[in-house]
């Protein structure tokens, strides 16, 4: 079963590309992480999914919705870190 599925996903600003036609699934239990060079839109996609900003084509299934259907608010089931940011692990 999919707990995130995206599908034609794309997000311009302006002129310029964000992400153009992205597509994929999360199952649930899987571990899932986004890895690539700067301006790949990792992060356009992040916040695509948290309804942090809007597509310009494709609606992703948001995580709140996914989140409100267990019962559980969106702040309880994601979060994101801006870039830039620095964790340190003691």
């Amino acid at each position: 079963m999919s707990v995130i599925e995206v599908n034609h996903l794309t997000k311009y600003y302006g002129k310029a590309r964000g992400i153009v036609d992205l597509s994929f699934g999360v199952d649930e239990g899987e571990i899932f992480g986004f890895i690539g060079p700067n301006g790949a839109g990792k992060s356009t996609t992040i916040r695509l999914l948290l309804s942090l900003i809007h597509p310009t084509r494709a609606v992703p299934p948001s995580l709140a919705r996914t989140a409100s259907s267990t019962g559980r608010s969106s702040g309880e089931t994601s979060a994101t870190c801006p870039p830039r940011s620095f964790i340190t692990i003691v």
